[in-house]
Order: structure tokens, then sequence, then C-alpha cells
């Protein structure tokens, strides 16, 4: 695996001052963008940094490549682990049906064909979208949780530690299950049921 961190000339580390970043990658996107540089690598290069770019905005595909990077952890140990980390068991059992009834209400309203029908399910609606809210709220308040845990790990990040390492790939698989329920529960897939005026 190549470094994405060498490609910015960053120090391999849990947390990145984005606007850093940011500006690193712009920087050198500009260099070796296609449409400015007239080398035959010049496409290669510039996707290759984009990819980089991408592997460390996000601080789960960040951790995950800080953990292949150290050699600690062999890479067929590092598969993504699909089940629920210990401690969001309990908020995934409080998802789960909030999903469910997600789902219910989209079919109900996606099966409404008249302005009643959908006039009926503004209650249903509501009560949605305010368990959403709630659960969402809760959700943030975790991944600033898991964004404090980073901060911590990169407090510590030069000692290397085998212990260190799991920790950052625990934190990543933390991390990737907020971000999946977050998608999940975005209010945009749910837009009004009021009907059109006629």
């Amino acid at each position: 695996m190549k470094d994405p961190f060498a490609l910015f000339g960053m120090e391999p580390r849990p947390w990145i001052n984005s606007e850093l970043l940011r500006e690193a990658f712009s920087e050198r996107a500009a260099a070796c963008h296609p449409d400015s540089n007239p080398e035959s690598d010049a496409a290669a290069r510039f996707l290759e940094l984009n990819a980089a770019y991408q592997t460390l905005k996000d601080p789960v595909t960040r951790l995950r490549c800080l953990v292949e990077l150290s050699g600690t952890i062999p890479q067929q140990e590092q598969k993504e682990v699909t089940s629920v980390p210990q401690e969001l068991i309990a908020l995934f059992a409080e998802i789960a049906p909030i999903k469910a009834g997600l789902g219910n209400f989209l079919n109900q309203r996606s099966a409404a064909k008249s302005p009643l029908s959908l006039a009926l399910l503004r209650h249903e609606e509501q009560k949605v979208k305010t368990e959403i809210a709630i659960m969402e709220k809760r959700l943030l308040c975790e991944w600033e949780s898991s964004q404090s845990s980073l901060h911590t790990l990169d407090e510590h990040w030069l000692e290397r530690s085998p212990a260190l390492i799991n920790s950052a790939n625990e934190l990543a698989t933390k991390m990737r299950f907020l971000q999946k329920w977050m998608a999940s529960l975005k209010l945009d897939s749910l837009p009004s049921t009021h009907p059109l005026p006629l």
C-alpha cells in the first residue's frame, strides 16, 4: 500500500487538521492536474492524489490506513467487521425499530394515491421524524465522543504499541457503524406528505 500521508508530506497520525489537508490537496492537485500538466503520467498521479485525499479526509479510512501501514495487524485480520461493537449494541437495538418504522412509513406513503390518504399519514410522519431527530442527536453525541477518542489516540500515537494499533482498529469500526447509521436516518429521505394544492 502506498502511504497517502507521504503524498501530502504529512506525518501518519490519527487526527489531521482538515483545513491543512484541503490546502495540501489543492496545491498538489493544481500542480498535477491533467488539464494543466502535460506530463504523460499527470492523470495517474492526479487520481492517486485524489484517492489519498479521500482516504485521509475520512477518519474511518484514515484509521484503517494507519493500522495497515503499521503492519501490526495482518491484513487478513483487518477485514471489515460486520458485527456491531459491544459498546454500541444497546444503541443498535434502539435504531433497528426506528429504521423499521421509517421503512414501513415510506412503504405506506408510496402506496398512498390520494391527497386524503397522504393527509392521514401526517401524524405517522411526525412520529417518525421525531424518533429520527432524537436518535440523530444521540448518534451525534457518540460521534463527538469518537472524535474525542481520536484526539486522545493522536496524542499517544508516537508510541505505536500493539494496544494502540488495536484501539485505532476498534475506533475505526465504531466510527464506521456510526457513519452508516447516521446516513441511513437522514431526514432528506423523508419528504413531507403534505398534498399538493389543487
